[in-house]
């Protein structure tokens, strides 16, 4: 694991909270904390169940990026990741399919994550129209490996789309989701059960 330097947490308290509303939730078996440190700077936290009780074991924590303008989305383009407590729909990505229990989408030259205000806005549809989006598959190495939040589930448009958890790229931010190593990535696909929460967590 790489070194990190201590950090204090504001929001420690909301983390046990956290930590606690789902301990015994049997349908919840591990949670990614994604914690706003500096500008588009976070630090992921990733816990999983202990198997045969109820208690939370970290598995390992490091640097995360987020979007270039911060936490608290508001809008579609706005740069920014949401905050808050989401659950993880599933997973994708551009590689075969790891050892995972989540659903995987294998991304294809015409997979895309659709922003445009139509029937299909925030989601991944495989297809040859020209709708606008995120050509995904051409998205390496950020693609590699994605996780799916449920953030906008309802699809309003504009309140934001494509918020995902995927593999750090060439940019030192996102334009929303939340990046971590593809080490990591493969670490939570490989370790995830259904039901896996994602919690963004503004300083």
């Amino acid at each position: 694991m790489e070194y990190l330097k201590p950090i204090i947490y504001t929001n420690a308290q909301k983390r046990r909270e956290l930590l606690n509303k789902y301990r015994f939730d049997k349908n919840v078996g591990s949670i990614l904390i994604i914690s706003h440190t500096a500008a588009y700077s976070a630090r992921a936290s990733y816990f999983v169940k202990s198997e045969g009780c109820d208690a939370w074991r970290l598995l390992f924590e490091s640097e995360a990026v987020i979007g270039k303008n911060g936490m608290n989305k508001a809008a579609e383009g706005d740069g920014k990741t949401p905050c808050g407590d989401y659950a993880i729909t599933g997973a994708f990505g551009i590689c075969p399919k790891p050892d995972t229990a989540l659903d995987y989408i294998k991304l294809s030259k015409t997979s895309l994550a659709c922003n445009e205000h139509c029937e299909y806005y925030n989601r991944i549809i495989d297809t040859e129209k020209n709708y606008s989006g995120e050509q995904m598959y051409y998205c390496s190495p950020e693609y590699n490996y994605g996780l799916i939040s449920d953030y906008n589930s309802a699809c309003v448009y504009p309140a934001g789309s494509a918020i995902f958890i995927h593999c750090k790229g060439f940019m030192p931010y996102t334009e929303g989701c939340a990046a971590l190593s593809e080490k990591d990535m493969l670490t939570i696909l490989k370790t995830a059960s259904a039901g896996m929460r994602v919690y963004f967590d503004e300083y």
